[in-house]
Order: C-alpha cells, then structure tokens, then sequence
C-alpha cells in the first residue's frame, strides 16, 4: 500500500469537521497536513516534529496554508513540547515510536494538548524491513481512539479498536507479510554447487 494512500485512509478515519483544531506529532513530508487542511477552509492545524528537515520540507509542501494561517510547523521533540494554553480537538500520531514502545507515557504526554472532548488517533504499523526482496512481518497496530472527559478522565470506551479501512487494511498487510514469510521458511534454500 502507497503512503499517502494509508495516510489518506487514516485523515478520512479522523473525522475531521469543520474549526477543528489539529495537532499531529510527528507529521514527516507534511502529506497529512495536506489533507487534513484541505478538508475545511476553518480547520487549524499544528505540527510538530523533531527533525528540522521534515519541518521543512512540510511546510514549503504546505506553503500556501501557511500563508493563509492556517497551518504552522514547529521543531520540538514531543516529550519537551510546551505549547502553553493551546489545546486541540484532535491530536494524531501516525508512526510515531514512542506510542509503540512507551504507549502508557505517550497517552499521557499527548493528553496534555487535547480540549474538553478531544480525542487522540494514534496509528502504529513499523515500515517492513525487507531481506532478500521479501517483505517480512512487521508489528502492526490498529489505529485506536482515546476520548477524555473535560474532568480530563477517560471514558469506558478510550482507546477501543476502531473498524476503519486503514486498520483493516493494515491487518490484512500484516497477514500477508506472515504468510510470504511462512512460505518461504517452507521453501528449501537452493544448493550451493562449487
């Protein structure tokens, strides 16, 4: 699956509407920030990334939301991010290790910049390696949602498996990888003759 077609996937999951306030972290190239800030001409959108170079190269591929306002793009690594008052409606993750390997602090970290009634989208599905021109499993998570109260609590719902075209398309990514590498394993190594 192309990138941008899983990150399309994912932005049409959001449901972004129309004066939301958006928070991405780690937004990369910026593909998100594009379709999320063509949904709507009132949608405001942050991001945030630790690399100065994906910063830049989101913003000039964003420059004309830039321009109007709407977008804006900040170096700043995520566990140090102050971003004082501000809060957002929807924050979003999309391949963002620390949700992989520390998902309790990352909640915890993100939930700082939601509204009364944000809600979190974190997607986690590791680029597959690849040996030998063979695609072979990767960890794959389906994309979850976090509701908060405006006490801040979760609701019994938080963090449940959403049926989206993204995660199922994920899943069934990640079933193919297994099976390919399955059937390879079966697969007798050809001999070596000298």
């Amino acid at each position: 699956m192309a990138q941008p077609d899983r990150i399309a996937r994912f932005v049409a999951a959001m449901d972004v509407r129309p004066g939301d306030r958006v928070l991405e972290i780690g937004c990369g190239h910026g593909v998100a920030a594009t379709l999320v800030c063509g949904l709507f001409d009132d949608v405001r959108y942050l991001a945030v990334d630790r690399s100065a170079k994906m910063i830049d190269a989101a913003a000039k591929r964003n420059a004309p939301f830039v321009k109007e306002g709407r977008a804006r793009f900040v170096v700043a690594a995520f566990e140090t991010l102050d971003l004082g008052e501000e809060r957002f409606d929807k924050v979003f993750a999309l391949r963002v290790r620390l949700f992989e390997t520390e998902p309790e602090r990352a909640r915890a970290l993100a939930a700082r910049w939601l509204a009364p009634g944000g809600r979190l989208l974190v997607e986690y599905d590791a680029p597959a390696p690849r040996a030998r021109g063979i695609v072979q499993a990767s960890s794959c998570r389906a994309m979850s949602i976090c509701r908060f109260s405006k006490a801040g609590a979760k609701s019994s719902r938080s963090w449940s498996d959403m049926p989206t075209a993204a995660s199922l398309a994920m899943r069934l990514q990640s079933r193919m990888a297994w099976t390919t590498w399955a059937r390879m394993r079966r697969t007798p190594a050809p001999s070596r003759r000298k």
